[in-house]
């Protein structure tokens, strides 16, 4: 098994993901804080998305990147997804009296 960018980009979002949540959930039990289901799902996704993050800022300067990666609409579509949930759970908050 060879590591090149399509293949580090599929394995990533997942290793991210579950180590922010790994490590969030360490910390909220340690602190006897409690975790919800909807701060995982929130860390999961932010986690998961970094590297989709990392990837469209280098496409940014060279955009060739991007056609490398043979699932890159899956991958945007997910950090659409990240984005739109973010703002709307920001306007939620920001809002609430």
């Amino acid at each position: 098994m060879t590591f090149d960018l399509n293949t580090c980009i599929k394995v990533s979002p997942v290793v991210c993901g579950l180590i922010v949540m790994l490590t969030v959930w360490g910390y909220r039990a340690l602190k006897s804080k409690p975790v919800t289901v909807e701060d995982m799902f929130v860390v999961g996704i932010t986690g998961s998305s970094f590297p989709s993050g990392v990837l469209f800022i280098f496409a940014a300067f060279d955009s060739s990147m991007l056609v490398k990666v043979s699932e890159a609409p899956v991958y945007i579509g997910i950090a659409g997804c990240a984005v739109l949930y973010i703002t709307g759970k920001t306007v939620r908050e920001k809002t609430k009296a």
